[in-house]
């Protein structure tokens, strides 16, 4: 009777699986928001395509939170498919393969959460690692750490019929760190941003960060370390650090001081952190 029925009551326990489901439901609350307001302004967007994202968003979000049927799939699917077909652009179904990993990696990580892998085969926790690496993968093409480590460099492109291209050509214009890149589309704007020698040992700092978390994760899930500091979860915590630090140089370098990825990093950080620990923690048949 509780397996059918037509959603869950969410609960406040300070688990780390319900803590996962809390990030999920965060995650998908500020990108709600972040469709229906602007919040470096401080005003609401009227465009159609803002408001469809921020109602495509609203339904993930509580769809996630109350576990009604087929959550997963309509957090999976809903928004790159929607938006596709708003759009009218097929990009967005690239969108799957990043919110499949926000969907699925708490169910996959936790026991508790008693749902079955996807298609019903094979085990939760190797769909987990996929969705892991699905994770990482995105991490690291859209992370600025590399380039701005290897050199000192930082591109970035708008449209110039929407605002934050207009906006990216302004500053690069008033900014002597700044220079255009040829461009062959009239209403492209592409930009490349020097970085400074702090900014360029953020990045390394942020890098080092990030190897060492997946190298510790590696080492404490096969055996090959046995310390008492080198766990899932403090891998976890340096793992999220790369995002803050990230994060930091897209606003540094850029010079646009508040943004509000800083937001969306706090649901992220704990989304992630709950589901190394659920992954990787060894069980007491495992650990002897």
């Amino acid at each position: 009777m509780q397996d059918s029925s037509l959603y869950k009551m969410p609960t406040t326990e300070m688990t780390p699986s319900n803590i996962a489901v809390w990030a999920q439901f965060g995650i998908f609350s500020v990108l709600a928001i972040e469709g229906i307001l602007d919040l470096d302004e401080f005003s609401i967007n009227s465009d159609v395509v803002d408001i469809a994202w921020s109602l495509g968003s609203t339904i993930t979000a509580l769809c996630l939170l109350f576990k009604v049927p087929y959550h997963r799939e309509i957090a999976t699917f809903l928004l790159p498919v929607g938006m596709g077909l708003v759009e009218g652009d097929a990009f967005y179904v690239f969108g799957v393969l990043y919110f499949a990993p926000i969907a699925y990696l708490p169910s996959m990580a936790f026991d508790d959460l008693d749902l079955d892998p996807p298609f019903r085969v094979w085990s939760k926790k190797g769909w987990g690692f996929v969705f892991f690496g699905l994770f990482i993968f995105f991490s690291v093409i859209e992370s600025s750490l590399v380039a701005v480590a290897m050199d000192g460099e930082l591109y970035d492109s708008g449209d110039l019929t929407e605002d934050y291209g207009m906006e990216l050509q302004t500053e690069c214009e008033a900014s002597a760190d700044c220079s255009f890149v040829d461009t062959d589309e009239p209403d492209q704007v592409e930009t490349l941003w020097t970085a400074s020698s702090m900014e360029k040992n953020i990045a390394y700092i942020g890098l080092g960060m990030m190897a060492i978390s997946i190298l510790a994760i590696i080492s404490y899930s096969a055996n090959l370390i046995d310390m008492e500091i080198v766990t899932p979860m403090n891998a976890g915590i340096l793992f999220v650090g790369s995002f803050w630090a990230d994060n930091y140089l897209w606003t540094s370098i850029l010079d646009v001081g508040w943004s509000v990825d800083f937001i969306f990093l706090v649901p992220i950080s704990g989304l992630v952190m709950m589901a190394i620990h659920g992954l990787f923690s060894r069980t007491p048949e495992t650990s002897t």
